[in-house]
């Protein structure tokens, strides 16, 4: 579970719903998390306006961040993070985001396996991106604004 307020991922035994594990990873905040193939992903914040958003990868072993922070450039909350089909997709929601406020296109963007790069790999959206999700070789990008469900290719 991503715990905005203090930026901790609980982990929680199903059985019983309690919390058996809380990792520490962001200090400001924990927006969204997906489990792909290579383990959980979060995307979290370490400034207290969200101006920056990165993807952490944590060993659900060790509860311990691996390997470096990926930067979402033009990210802004609410981000959606989805994993499959070879890839962590994440939302950027697009409208004014701080710091400057300016007006940002509304896109998805993805980190292929392997990859440490978001910046260049953005597939743009008309809408403003609410949901995403992967499955049957497509991304399914809801927007609420619009009442849609937009299926993507998740190959290009």
């Amino acid at each position: 579970v991503a715990n905005v307020r203090d930026g901790t991922v609980s982990g929680i035994e199903t059985s019983s719903g309690e919390v058996v594990t809380t990792v520490d990873a962001g200090e400001f905040g924990v927006f969204a998390l997906a489990r792909g193939d290579e383990g959980l992903l979060a995307a979290r914040t370490d400034d207290r306006l969200a101006r920056e958003i990165q993807l952490v990868h944590i060993d659900q072993g060790s509860g311990e961040i691996e390997g470096d922070a990926v930067e979402v450039p033009g990210a802004a909350i609410p981000i959606r993070l989805a994993a499959g089909e070879g890839a962590v997709w994440v939302t950027i929601a697009g409208g004014p985001a701080p710091p400057d406020f300016e007006q940002r296109p509304a896109q998805i963007a993805y980190l292929a396996d392997g990859e440490s790069d978001l910046a260049s790999r953005r597939v743009g959206v008309d809408q403003r991106p609410t949901g995403i999700a992967v499955g049957y070789g497509r991304l399914w990008v809801a927007s609420a604004d619009q009442g849609t469900v937009t299926p993507i290719d998740a190959q290009g």
